[in-house]
């Protein structure tokens, strides 16, 4: 069945292509967002107030949904809609709550949200302080907590009037915090027994690509194809919109600059800059994650977008939109507008690619790239090092 979601999903008429294979693809729900026609009446858009973002994953408003009911009709869907919050969005708000901090920005972008009637969540902070729970100041990150929920809990009036502060945390709003709190320890304790491995991979692809572009002295395209050799021999694992990005990265494109700014042979502290880059990118793919496990109803399409006064990371997203998605089996399979595959036809990737997938597939699962990272750090130090003499 794989084969045939990939053909719908790579099609030029996706509709009819679905058709064609309608009853192997019962349980399948396809959400196209290239497609002209649309059914839904809803107001979405990438929208801006000041430094503060809130960013579409895709063009929500040309979504079109294909599944066994909806082959030649889009209507008698709901539609959901979560924003994100990034950590910097919670931080700052956090500073309004407790420390009386003027950011009118951020609240205007919030009081956007609550009139809307959007659904909001702070799972990306409550991830990354999970998985760097050793070293967060735990009272911090609870007062973050609170904030969050005080803001969970009040009306659009109230947050109007923008005269808010910790005195409007009552018992209701301490005890949201007090539940996000248990399930911040309780994923806390789920990655120490099961380390995210989709950030450390991450994390791992941005050493390798800042290592092969500042130690190798090969051509841009030589530059590529060693990244794609390390992905075959040492990395075991391929992800487009990831690689894509590493592709723009190494190349100098000017599209991804704001983002891997950063990431220069003289820096100093690369490393934290490298990590806090990849929990960047992994929060993209979560948002991702999250909308699969949300689409499994079969009358319900969930949409996330992303809220963040990080630049670099909202470039990211405008740069390389989904197009298409597919649902199945509580997996999910993305297409982005850009992939190293029809970027660079001229270099024989996917033949590449294809002729070690079985290896990837088999070695990924046993490596420990928390510990391939460590090894992949002293090959970028060595460049810092080499670049400082």
């Amino acid at each position: 069945m794989v084969s045939i979601v990939h053909k719908v999903l790579k099609s030029t008429y996706p509709i009819t292509t679905f058709k064609l294979h309608k009853e192997e693809l019962s349980n399948v729900k396809f959400l196209l967002f290239d497609e002209e026609k649309t059914s839904f009446e809803f107001a979405f858009g990438n929208k801006q107030f000041g430094n503060y973002n809130i960013v579409d994953l895709a063009d929500y408003g040309k979504l079109y949904v294909l599944d066994s009911n909806s082959a030649f009709s889009n209507v008698g869907f709901q539609i959901g809609h979560c924003i994100e919050f990034d950590s910097n969005v919670i931080g700052d708000w956090k500073n309004i709550i407790f420390d009386k901090k003027v950011k009118s920005d951020l609240e205007d972008m919030l009081l956007f949200i609550k009139k809307s009637g959007k659904q909001f969540s702070c799972e990306p902070y409550m991830l990354e302080m999970a998985a760097n729970g050793s070293f967060i100041n735990k009272e911090v990150v609870y007062k973050s907590l609170l904030a969050f929920s005080i803001f969970d809990n009040i009306d659009s009036i109230t947050l109007e009037k923008k005269k808010l502060d910790q005195s409007h945390a009552s018992s209701v709003e301490f005890a949201l915090a007090d539940d996000r709190w248990r399930a911040l320890l309780d994923v806390e304790s789920d990655l120490e027994a099961n380390p995210v491995k989709s950030h450390d991979f991450i994390y791992c692809l941005l050493l390798k690509a800042f290592y092969i572009k500042y130690a190798s002295k090969k051509s841009t395209d030589n530059k590529i194809l060693e990244l794609i050799y390390s992905i075959n021999n040492e990395l075991f694992s391929y992800w487009e919109n990831e690689m894509m990005l590493c592709y723009l990265f190494i190349k100098e494109d000017s599209s991804v600059e704001k983002f891997f700014g950063g990431a220069k042979p003289n820096a100093k502290n690369i490393i934290r800059k490298l990590k806090g880059m990849a929990w960047d990118l992994f929060h993209l793919r979560n948002l991702e994650i999250s909308m699969t496990e949300r689409n499994t109803n079969q009358s319900m399409v969930f949409l996330h977008s992303f809220g963040s006064a990080d630049q670099g990371i909202v470039r990211m997203i405008k740069l390389n939109p989904i197009t298409r998605m597919a649902f199945f089996d509580g997996k999910s399979i993305v297409i982005h507008e850009k992939n190293i595959l029809n970027t660079c036809t001229h270099l024989g990737i996917k033949e590449i690619l294809d002729q070690n997938e079985a290896k990837r597939r088999e070695k990924c699962l046993n490596i420990d790239y928390r510990e391939l990272s460590k090894q992949l750090e002293v090959e970028v130090l060595g460049v810092m090092k080499t670049n400082a003499i």
